[in-house]
This record gives structure tokens, C-alpha cells and sequence, in this order.
């Protein structure tokens, strides 16, 4: 299996995921078509804004994000196998940590 896929993000550009097995080159093939209200809003975000992407699993919306539509990703991600692709995610796309600061971290609103 390929270890990464480019996917194509039509008006913007293209970035790569890392496909490793078949669930992560699924949500790599979905990108555009499983949450189109989401990538709707990140869209209509100011190229100044700053994004909080909690749950940030292996950056689907954090890399398009820091790369299409924001100034600057702050992305959370407690699973350390998760928090591990998008890092590797990350540097498939040659995003420095000035553009997505990864951090493996959970939020919760109780104590």
C-alpha cells in the first residue's frame, strides 16, 4: 500500500496524508465528500484567523487549514498513535511547527 496520498483540494491545491492502512486511506479518499459543512466554514475563515482543532486526529482539517486558510493551526490531539501521524503528516507538507503547533493533549470540561 502506498504510504501517502496526495489528495486534491479544487481551488486551493493539493496535500499529502499518510495512508498506512486502509482506515487512513479511506479518510484521506472522504476528504472532500464526509464533512462538506465543515470544510465549508474553514473556507469562510480570514487568512489572519487562528484555528483550534480539537480532536485533531491525524490533521485532515489541520493540514489543509495551515496550508489554505489560516495563519496559524493549534492542534490537540491526546492519542499518541493519532498525535504521532500528525506529525508525520505535518512533515509530509513541510508545515513547521510556527504553522501547526501540535500538542498531545485532551480538553474536557470537567475537573
Amino acid at each position: 500500500m502506498n504510504d501517502n496520498q496526495l489528495i486534491n483540494y479544487p481551488k486551493y491545491g493539493s496535500f499529502r496524508i499518510s495512508t498506512t492502512n486502509k482506515t487512513l486511506k479511506l479518510r484521506a479518499e472522504t476528504f472532500l465528500k464526509k464533512e462538506p459543512t465543515t470544510l465549508e466554514w474553514l473556507q469562510s475563515l480570514e487568512d489572519d484567523s487562528m484555528l483550534i482543532d480539537v480532536g485533531a486526529n491525524i490533521g485532515i482539517y489541520s493540514i489543509p487549514s495551515a496550508l489554505f486558510h489560516v495563519k496559524k493551526v493549534i492542534a490537540l490531539e491526546p492519542e499518541i498513535l493519532n498525535f504521532n501521524m500528525l506529525l508525520k503528516n505535518m512533515e509530509l507538507n513541510n508545515i513547521s511547527s510556527n504553522e501547526i503547533e501540535a500538542l498531545p493533549l485532551a480538553v474536557s470540561t470537567k475537573h
